[in-house]
């Protein structure tokens, strides 16, 4: 059932991700998915923190739509990040899912758990 989730979100990022920025913001490029994520969480009104430092930039999305949302919406994005050349780590929480991506090209990512 949650590989089902992981193939519909993959499926809809493939087919909707790079149309969707290029209907916004006539452009594909990470940093343009990263605004364009960010705005459409202001949209939606879910509580969020962004932080960028250098090439890192970190997210966490809470909603109250329980652990499948958090797996669609976290598969949802990896895959849409994972047509441009970054690093990304996320980790899926009941009514949370948090990500860092690394925008420098071909950088390992290292994520401090402290």
């Amino acid at each position: 059932d949650d590989e089902n989730i992981k193939v519909l979100a993959k499926k809809i990022a493939k087919q909707e991700g790079k149309d969707f920025m290029m209907l916004l913001s006539h452009e594909s490029h990470v940093h343009t998915a990263l605004k364009l994520i960010e705005i459409w969480l202001k949209v939606i009104k879910y509580p969020y923190s962004y932080e960028v430092s250098g090439n890192e930039h970190k997210f966490f999305i809470h909603h109250d739509l329980g652990k499948k949302y958090s797996i669609y919406l976290s598969s949802l994005y990896e895959n849409v990040l994972n047509e441009f050349d970054v690093n990304s780590t996320f980790k899926i929480d009941q009514n949370s899912i948090s990500f860092v991506v690394d925008t420098k090209p071909n950088s390992p990512l290292l994520v401090n758990d402290n």
